[in-house]
């Protein structure tokens, strides 16, 4: 069955057998088999997804080669008030092009789930992902931090990334991958909006200093994305942290996987860098640290073939995206 012939699922509930054949025969991933069974074991809220998600463990009418015994699905939300606000900002709609048109290239530089189906539906904004289920993948954790060796990780792998992408003009050929400026209207009343309850709710956690600091920053917001969109621009993670980061260990899902890929854009690497290290490690480390991994990440990119970026560009960009 074509893509265009498939339905979106409202639920992961909703996703059945038949269904599920269809959509794996439309991407080329069976051919013989049928899906005779589908257990749906949703992931509980709370989890950090813009969306529903579950895990689905299948079994087949006959074993054929690449069939997967399980998969990660990821719906739109079962709210039309939170998928219209998803669709104003493109998220469903980037992570779908994401995995419809990057993932699935043979040269991608790094390691993230494998996409086995994707679509978005721009007039509901409904959408449903099919992806690797990464099984006894470690997913790393914010609250718990990483180490040192797994930071270093991390960021060099982020370098590989920014590196295949740097300044590639295939890029600008998905309208799905936004620059940060084509966002200027919807960032700011987000921002805006944001604003008075943050004064409210962290008043007494954050100096008079910061919360000016916040407030003047509402004045500043195009003018700070128009930078953030000019060259060197590359492939932009957007919410690098270590929630959306698993260490795989077997030998079918080796080294550092980076999921979650709903606010990719064409933007200045050393964003994801600045973003990770100040969201991802604890003060005391990333100050020890810093200086080895700003020279970690900047090693790698000229190593991967990214000319006239100097270590002193990559700490001007840094700072001005933290």
């Amino acid at each position: 069955m074509p893509k265009d012939n498939l339905t979106i699922p409202p639920s992961p509930d909703s996703i059945s057998a038949e269904w599920l054949t269809a959509a794996l025969r439309s991407s080329g991933v069976i051919k013989q088999a049928h899906v005779s069974c589908v257990s749906v074991r949703p992931v509980v809220a709370g989890s950090g997804f813009g969306g529903q998600t579950a895990h689905l463990l299948i079994e087949y009418d006959r074993a054929e080669p690449g069939a997967p015994a399980s998969l990660f699905a990821k719906l739109s939300s079962a709210s039309p008030q939170v998928r219209e606000q998803m669709r104003r900002l493109g998220l469903y709609e980037t992570e779908a092009g994401f995995y419809r048109d990057l993932a699935a290239l043979d040269d991608f530089p790094v390691r993230i789930p494998r996409p086995f189906l994707s679509l978005y539906e721009e007039a509901t904004g409904a959408s449903v992902l099919l992806i690797e289920d990464l099984g006894k993948a470690q997913f790393c954790d914010n609250v718990a931090g990483s180490s040192p060796e797994e930071a270093l990780g991390i960021v060099r792998q982020t370098a590989v990334l920014h590196a295949h992408f740097w300044n590639d003009p295939r890029l600008k050929a998905f309208a799905w991958l936004r620059s940060p400026a084509a966002d200027t209207a919807a960032f700011t009343a987000v921002y805006k909006a944001m604003l008075a309850p943050f004064e409210q709710r962290f008043s007494a956690m954050v100096s008079p200093y910061y919360l000016n600091a916040a407030k003047e920053f509402s004045t500043w917001t195009a003018s700070f994305l128009y930078y953030a969109s000019q060259p060197p621009t590359t492939l932009f993670h957007g919410d690098l942290r270590l929630d959306n980061v698993a260490i795989a260990s077997n030998h079918h899902c080796p080294g550092i996987v980076f999921f979650d890929w709903q606010v990719g854009r064409l933007a200045h690497g050393a964003a994801d860098l600045a973003y990770y290290m100040a969201i991802s490690l604890p003060v005391e480390q990333r100050r020890a640290k810093e200086a080895e991994l700003l020279n970690t990440y900047h090693e790698t990119l000229l190593a991967n073939g990214v000319t006239s970026y100097s270590h002193e560009d990559l700490f001007e960009m840094g700072r001005a995206h933290v």
